[in-house]
Order: structure tokens, then C-alpha cells, then sequence
């Protein structure tokens, strides 16, 4: 009983200095304002890619809130996350209240809808990804610029407010700062991706429980937000 006291004593200070030492990290962080219309998620910005916010809190013909971007993902560009060996597009994810939009302005762009790859090129439609639907995107032609324009309808209600304009500055934001989307804190990630951006990873039910019912608080309290002001766009 005493041993178990003694351990339990130990992980206590341990979490608290942890604690501590990360809410010092958080709270002195210099912030950088963007200086730039377009949001780059690479320190090189040559090889990294690239969104411009077009509307932050629009709303379609049908009356739903939709925000609007353009992104440019370059040639030989570089992003963690990529789809089976592709080095540039977000990990598989999940829109839990928003139908997502790709209309491809220039290049091909590889997308994967609920396990089926597709390719997009400026000929086609613009492709529609429902909500709850998993799906990634690429370059399909890796030696060439892929230039789309993305819209994010919600059709759902949310239990959290969706600003996916904030998602997208706070992420981009925080890549800039800490000097890569690699040296973010898994934390921090986590909160801004399933609270302001309502997405869900493409993992059992259980681990997205523990995610916002152990990890959100928890990253909360080490003293992360949902997003920073000084990260707000130029352009919308």
C-alpha cells in the first residue's frame, strides 16, 4: 500500500511539472501575424502548400453556412500526413457536419472518397464529399501544380461552433511559429481538428472518445485554444 502511495505521490509532481512547463510554453509563444493573402503550411514556402481564404461565414442559395478557399499544392511539395505513399495531402478524415466541395482549376488532383480513388482534373464537375464520408486529396501528377477551389457547406448542426476559416488560420499559424506542422503539439491539433474544424479522425469510436472527453480537456488545460486572433486572415 505504501509503495502504491509512493508511486501515485511521484506521478503527481511528474504531471504538474509537465503541466506546468507546457502552460509556460503555451503562454510565451510569440505569435506571428500572417504577411501574407495566402496561408503557407511549410517554412519553405516553395515546397509546401499553399491556402487563400475567399469566404469565412458565406452562405449558399439554399440558405446553409459554407466557407470558401483556393489551394495550390506545388510541385514536389512536402506535408506531413500524406495518403499511403503520397508526401503531400492531410491524413484520412472525416467531416462530421459538412459536405466538402473540390473543383479542380488547374492539374489533376487525386481524391479518395469512402475508399475509392478518384482523379480531378478542370474538365470535371465539381466532386462533392458528404458528411461522415472518410476522404483524402493529392497531387495525382507529382511534378506539377494542382490549383483547386474548396467549399465547406454545413448540413448538419454541430455541438460545437464549426469556423473552418479559423481552423485553417490556427493550423497554418501554428506551423509557422513552431517551425513545422511536425513540431505542433498533438494536443493542440486534436482540439482545433474536432472542435473548430468538427472533423474526426479515421479511428474506432472508442479513441474518438477518449480524444474529446480526455484529450480536449486536458490540452484546455495545459492552456491550448481552439484558435489565436493574431492568426486572423487578410483576406477574410
Amino acid at each position: 500500500m505504501k509503495g502504491l502511495q509512493t508511486f501515485l505521490a511521484i506521478f503527481i509532481v511528474i504531471l504538474s511539472v509537465s503541466i506546468a512547463l507546457a502552460r509556460y510554453n503555451v503562454q510565451h509563444i510569440q505569435r506571428s501575424r500572417p504577411d501574407s493573402e495566402w496561408f503557407y503550411f511549410s517554412v519553405d514556402r516553395e515546397t509546401g502548400n499553399r491556402i487563400k481564404l475567399l469566404e469565412r461565414f458565406g452562405t449558399t442559395k439554399e440558405g446553409l453556412p459554407v466557407t470558401k478557399l483556393e489551394e495550390v499544392i506545388p510541385a514536389g511539395c512536402h506535408l506531413a500526413g500524406g495518403y499511403k505513399n503520397y508526401s503531400c495531402g492531410p491524413p484520412l478524415h472525416v467531416h462530421r457536419h459538412q459536405d466538402e466541395y473540390f473543383t479542380v482549376l488547374k492539374g489533376q488532383l487525386g481524391v479518395v472518397i469512402d475508399g475509392k480513388e478518384h482523379t480531378l482534373t478542370p474538365k470535371d464537375k465539381p466532386a462533392r464529399i458528404p458528411a461522415g464520408i472518410r476522404h483524402t486529396f493529392w497531387p495525382a501528377q507529382p511534378d506539377k501544380d494542382v490549383h483547386s477551389h474548396v467549399e465547406l457547406v454545413q448540413v448538419m448542426e454541430s455541438p460545437h461552433p464549426i469556423d473552418f476559416a479559423s481552423f485553417i488560420e490556427t493550423c497554418y499559424g501554428l506551423g509557422r511559429d513552431y517551425g513545422g506542422p511536425d513540431k505542433i503539439n498533438p494536443l493542440q491539433i486534436l482540439l482545433s481538428y474536432t472542435e473548430l474544424g468538427g472533423m474526426d479522425l479515421p479511428v474506432p469510436a472508442p479513441v474518438m472518445w477518449l480524444i474529446r472527453h480526455v484529450g480536449n480537456p486536458l490540452a484546455r488545460l495545459v492552456g491550448y485554444k481552439t484558435h489565436y486572433p493574431e492568426y486572423r486572415s487578410l483576406t477574410a
